[in-house]
């Protein structure tokens, strides 16, 4: 799973763990809490971007997250990552790509302590297109099954 997709899916899962903890309502509440936020994500790193070339990614842009708590043991939590990103490879000929970048994610949690959680990113980098789609679910025990999982790469230079 690229670094990018395994960030995402851990940071849907964090912000509903968070959420839990932070605005479990009383027992029999009647108005669900909800609680709106946002972030700035500026990182780099260098990594084997989709066709498998190494480079440095610079990336910047913003993640906007909901998180409703219905105080029953049922949430949901939404998740919208939005930015743009810089693509310099280490081999130069392959120069520098600008890409662009939108993700959501959300996880339901059931009363019986099920979390179903749905990711899809789509990206546009330099020439090649990426759209993503994962679905997987963390039963009470803590076990993962993945239901769904799609990967879409159109348009790696071939060389």
């Amino acid at each position: 799973m690229r670094p990018g997709l395994r960030r995402f899916v851990a940071v849907a899962s964090a912000v509903l763990a968070v959420s839990l903890l932070a605005v479990a309502s009383p027992a029999g509440a009647m108005t669900p809490e909800v609680v709106h936020g946002q972030e700035v994500i500026l990182s780099s790193g260098v990594t084997r971007d989709v066709c498998g070339n190494v480079a440095r990614f610079d990336v910047s842009g913003t993640e906007t997250f909901t998180i409703v708590d219905m105080g029953d043991g049922v949430s949901h939590v939404q998740v919208t990552e939005r930015g743009t990103y810089t693509v310099t490879f280490l081999d130069s000929s392959l120069g520098v790509w600008e890409g662009t970048f939108h993700g959501t994610a959300s996880v339901q949690a059931t009363p019986g302590g099920t979390y179903v959680s749905i990711a899809t990113v789509n990206n546009q980098e330099g020439p090649v297109r990426i759209h993503r789609l994962v679905q997987f679910v963390i039963g009470p025990d803590g076990t993962i099954q993945v239901v769904d999982f799609k990967d879409d790469v159109v348009g790696c230079p071939t060389g």
